[in-house]
């Protein structure tokens, strides 16, 4: 495997990661009692 498709691999992986991240973070906030 080379090192540029290893790297642009963990990258995409990374940013999937942040994602569900802020998305689990937007989900919590929503939910919180009084907001919503």
């Amino acid at each position: 495997m080379p090192l540029r498709r290893a790297t642009g691999f963990v990258e995409s992986l990374l940013r999937l990661v942040k994602l569900e991240w802020a998305v689990s973070d937007f989900i919590i906030l929503y939910r919180r009692p009084g907001y919503g």
